[in-house]
């Protein structure tokens, strides 16, 4: 018997015949026209055929082989029809038909295999997929080989043309496929050339461009040599995946191999040092598994959760990094008790999806948190998607040391990642003593989510949080540092005091999109202190980028110290702050917020406005960051249908005289964006004795356009303060808006609530304004198509400028009415003068104090004072110092008091001043009706030859 060997890699084959008899092949087909019949005889050769069995090459009576006559064209099929040799198969001979006058044949087997030939090149295929028999070590269609035949007479031999892998699987019994692939250009499988050799081995040129899969009937036996046929190649690794029941087992090598023509290489046992995966979890010990082996799986790769996994007394660990796609098919994770979530790090091509955690699930964290600590039930940090996942179960932390923390009950961390229809349902209480770092985010669903990459693109999407979420700092005042916390979203990533002034929206991170908070969410910070910047939401806490369609229905809960203020809080029932668009969002949630509060530096919020802590029904801060009070319309943010569904308490208090700005709306606290569509409809109560109070039944504070809004709810002040508190409190109070900056128009404006104003006192000359649309303004502003209906009551003893539709007005008033009543229900008389005029109560039914032009307005609301002194006007009280126009107005109402009262004007508030105003103009009259024909046009002080009031 001879053997021959493959250069040292390992024995390839031994030529003994399973032939026992030799026959030949009777009834062949007849030629065609113009062909010869051919036989050709092969010489044996132990690389030669393409069946190994036992180590034994086995030529088959009746087998096809393929013939090119001449070296080209497509192959002609040859018959096994001798051999000869029972034990030594020396002579194996094949029959067909050729065109006459054919002198050189190539010969190639299998036929199957042999695809064209050119010029003496042979273009052969090595399958894809070797599927071994059960008597077998090889696929038999797997190992083409080619012969050269000079004529029909000389004895030829026949090359292999592939090289093999010889393999086993140790002692693994459920294999069910091996799959082979290589690192480089070149490939395992598919076409290759052949270059015909007269006398000698054939060249061969790889051009294959797929991996192989390798089967074997009946299964791979455990101990068993089997080969795969491979084209030659030089890779530089080597990657080998078994299949075996539901898990993948994964054996790399990284170092550079190369594959020649009728050579190979043994790979042994391919089970060893295997990494098995899972392409389905059953049960607790598939999870442990596939969670051991996470980071081996790759993009496309898909594991699936197939039961509901009780993990109940189970270690659990943490999967370091998965980039492939789990599959949970809506199955539960029950009784889940880690240190952290179940994937530490998610690839930019991982996806979570459809996958539960119960409600007897936990998480608990008492030690140290390092910087920027993710934690969380699915994912720690993501740049993946986190899709369909729901969480019930709780969270409990607690450290007394702790850098940045995002914490939430399905993700902590989402940078340039996604995350959509989640949802937590469960229980997350934080308590912290402390923090080195700032910029932490607490949530139901994801802690922070947002890059400046993900600009204008959505990034959390239809996601809930129905779970409660406390958060405790118990740490000294002055400790906590810049939190952001939200039902869904604690917060987008913070960019630091940087300029923002310009209308490049540079800060944007994001969109977030469709979500719901109906949870309760609690904060406390009994010790308070500067340094904190609270960003609290319902939705979200800070967002620097746009929110859209998002609503809330749960109850937000701020406890904080009364003696100590924390700083520059943002707080709002769907978000604190938002620096972009905010579209369709909607507050039915209520709020209990009882703290002391300061204003802050100048971007202290890593933006917020100025100085200002906000409180809003719906936001309490949205648009660009603003270092003055300025114009920001030009920028293009805008807050578009949104809406105030609850009625909203606020209890916000300073400790110090001088004090903050604080702002209070109905929708938004301060905005520096446009607002659009906008309505308040539930009761709006503040208490704060504040410095500086702006409060709005929409917006406390404005620097933008404003067009379409409303206010229905009732309006309560209280300033809650007394003169050995507080040097002096200055309300700027409105029915739709407090105060608004210079080159704002604001349009459209409605105020059907009652205002009430009380409790505001002032020791020295600080005036308040209180209107029934607007309070104040910065600069001159337009104001069009606005009205109040609704009465206007100043019940504090504090100078106040009071007013139907606005408490002070600068700039030019178009179409504006108010029917509502004008009250001053205190008997408080300021005894301060300042720029030589008293500060006494202004009460207009138009305009409490006004420097402005009047186009087309008009009152017939009453307006009355239980004051003994005082101006007051059935259309404006007290007027600056410049000569306007008012035209096209109408006046008719009673102005009842013991003070002084006139039809028009109260008083020229500087009598040494040069001021001229015209009642009407062309075609447009200034009317007097009604009670206010019987009073003067003018009060007292409006003399001295130096002011005119003339009619047209």
């Amino acid at each position: 018997m001879r053997k021959i060997y493959i250069l040292a890699a390992f024995a390839f084959a031994a030529l003994v015949s399973c032939n026992k008899e030799i026959a030949p092949v009777e009834n062949i087909p007849a030629f065609p026209d113009g062909f010869v019949p051919v036989t050709l005889t092969a010489q044996n050769d132990a690389a030669t055929k393409a069946q190994l069995s036992d180590k034994s090459i086995i030529w088959k009576v009746g087998e096809s082989v393929a013939v090119f006559a001449n070296g080209a064209g497509s192959p002609i099929e040859f018959t096994v029809t001798e051999i000869e040799g029972d034990e030594t198969m020396e002579s194996v001979h094949f029959s067909g038909a050729v065109p006459e006058g054919t002198s050189i044949f190539i010969a190639a087997y299998p036929f199957d295999s042999a695809l064209t030939c050119t010029s003496g090149v042979v273009t052969m295929n090595i399958p894809a997929t070797q599927t071994i028999p059960a008597d077998a070590v090889v696929d038999p269609v797997a190992m083409p080989s080619l012969a050269y035949f000079p004529d029909a007479e000389t004895k030829s031999k026949f090359y292999n043309t592939m090289s093999l892998l010889k393999f086993n699987v140790g002692e693994t019994e459920d294999v069910e496929e091996i799959r082979i692939a290589f690192t480089g250009d070149q490939k395992p499988a598919g076409t290759i050339k052949v270059q015909a050799v007269e006398g000698a081995a054939p060249i061969v040129s790889n051009e294959a461009t797929e991996s192989i899969v390798v089967k074997a009937d009946g299964g791979f036996v455990p101990g068993k040599d089997y080969f795969a046929a491979v084209a030659p190649l030089s890779a530089q690794g080597l990657h080998v995946e078994l299949v075996s029941g539901g898990k993948t087992g994964i054996r790399e090598s990284s170092n550079a191999i190369t594959l020649e023509r009728n050579k190979g290489k043994n790979l042994g046992d391919l089970t060893a040092d295997a990494k098995w995966k899972l392409s389905g979890i059953r049960n607790v010990e598939d999870l442990q598994a596939f969670l051991e082996a996470a980071d081996s799986y790759a993009e496309g790769e898909t594991v699936e959760v197939l039961e509901d996994i009780d993990c109940s007394g189970a270690q659990i660990p943490i999967a370091k990094s998965f980039a492939g796609t789990l599959e949970g098919n809506g199955h539960t994770l029950k009784s889940l008790t880690i240190s952290n979530a179940i994937i530490a790090s998610l690839g930019e091509t991982g996806v979570v999806q459809n996958l539960n955690v119960d409600s007897n699930s936990s998480i608990e964290w008492y030690d140290p948190i390092p910087d920027q600590t993710a934690i969380a039930f699915i994912v720690s940090k993501s740049k993946g998607k986190v899709l369909n996942c729901s969480v019930a179960g709780s969270i409990n932390v607690g450290s007394d040391d702790a850098g940045r923390i995002y914490c939430a009950g399905v993700v902590g961390l989402s940078t340039t990642g996604y995350v959509e229809a989640c949802k937590f349902s469960g229980s997350i209480e934080v308590e912290l003593y402390s923090t080195s770092k700032s910029c932490s985010a607490i949530s139901g669903v994801v802690a922070r989510a947002g890059d400046v990459k993900m600009a204008g693109t959505v990034i959390v999407k239809d996601c809930e949080n129905d779970g409660s979420i406390k958060f405790v700092f118990s740490g000294p005042a002055k400790a906590m540092q810049k939190f952001g916390i939200g039902g869904v979203l604690g917060q987008t990533p913070s960019l630091a005091n940087n300029d923002y002034t310009t209308p490049e929206r540079t800060f944007n991170h994001g969109i977030v999109e469709g979500c719901t908070n109906r949870g309760k969410l609690e904060w406390q910070y009994p010790a308070g202190g500067s340094g904190s910047y609270p960003a609290f939401g319902g939705v979200a806490g800070i967002i620097e980028g746009q929110i859209n369609k998002c609503n809330n229905y749960g109850k937000l809960t701020y406890t904080g110290s009364l003696d100590v203020a924390v700083t520059d809080a943002s707080i709002g029932g769907v978000a604190g702050y938002v620096t972009d668009n905010a579209t369709d969002c909607h507050n039915y949630g209520s709020f209990n917020i009882n703290s002391a509060f300061a204003g802050g530096t100048s971007l202290a919020q890593s933006g917020g406005n100025t100085t200002y802590s906000t409180f809003g029904g719906v936001f309490g801060n949205v648009g660009p960051y603003a270092k003055d009070e300025t114009y920001s319309a030009s920028k293009g943010v805008e807050i578009r249908n949104c809406t105030n569904e609850a009625n909203i308490k606020f209890n916000c208090y300073m400790v110090a005289s001088g004090g903050p700005k604080m702002c209070f709306g109905g929708v938004v606290g301060a905005s520096t964006a446009n607002m659009k569509n906008c309505h308040n409809n539930k009761a709006l109560t503040i208490n704060t004795q504040t410095k500086y109070i702006y409060s709005g039944g929409v917006v406390g504070f404005i620097e933008a356009d404003m067009d379409n809004c409303s206010n229905k709810g009732i309006i309560t002040v209280d300033g809650c303060a007394d003169e050995s508190t507080i040097n002096y409190t200055q309300a700027y109070i409105g029915g739709v808006f407090g105060t608004v900056t210079k080159g704002s128009t604001l349009s459209n404006l409605k105020n059907s609530g009652s205002v009430t104003v009380s409790n505001v006192v002032s020791t020295d000359s600080a005036l308040s304004y209180v209107g029934g649309v607007g309070s104040y303004y910065i600069g001159s502003f337009k104001l069009e198509n606005s009205s109040n209906t609704a009465t206007v009551n100043s019940n504090a003893d504090t100078p106040v400028c009071l007013g139907g539709v606005m408490g002070a007005f600068n700039g030019t008033m178009t179409n504006c009415k108010n029917s509502g009543k004008v009250m001053y229900s205190s008997t408080y008389i300021s005894p301060y003068e300042k720029d030589g005029g008293d500060k006494k109560p202004e009460i207009g039914g138009l305009v409490g104090y006004a420097n402005a032009d009047f186009i087309g307005c008009s009152n017939t609301g009453t307006v009355t004072s239980v004051a003994d002194d005082g101006y007051l006007s059935g259309f404006v009280a007290g007027f600056g110092n410049a000569s306007k126009t008012w035209a096209n107005c109408t006046v008719n109402c009673s102005v009842e008091s013991s003070a002084t009262n006139a039809s028009v004007l109260g008083r020229f508030r500087n009598i040494a001043s040069n001021q001229t105003i015209t009642l009407g103009a062309e075609d447009q009259p200034f009317t007097i009706e009604g009670p206010t024909a019987e009073l003067p046009v003018l009060g007292k002080d409006c003399g001295n030859g130096n002011q005119v009031v003339t009619f047209e």
